[in-house]
């Protein structure tokens, strides 16, 4: 057996080069577009992760926390909640 690469397992790209619109700089020169963007992917994480689906109230908003260190997990539920989606459309 024979093992690849690790540069076949892994591509660096730019987001201007994955979405295009400006966003590389609008990413650089907008603090409020960065906030709301890490905040989108932070509930991506937390609501497609099924360990969390039961956590209390008080859990939930502590783990969203922006100074909170959310991990997340690898196998992600059928239905996102596609909030990355509504800020592209919705910021760019």
């Amino acid at each position: 057996i024979t093992t690849p690469p690790i540069t076949t397992h892994f591509q660096t790209v730019s987001l201007e080069e994955l979405f295009g619109c400006g966003i590389s700089e609008r990413f650089a020169s907008d603090a409020q577009f960065r906030n709301e963007l890490r905040d989108a992917m932070r509930h991506d994480v937390f609501h497609s992760t099924p360990s969390y689906a039961t956590l209390g109230e008080k859990a939930v908003q502590m783990m969203l926390h922006p100074d909170s260190s959310l991990q997340g997990s690898w196998f992600c539920g059928s239905e996102p909640d596609n909030r990355m989606t509504r800020l592209e459309k919705g910021s760019l």
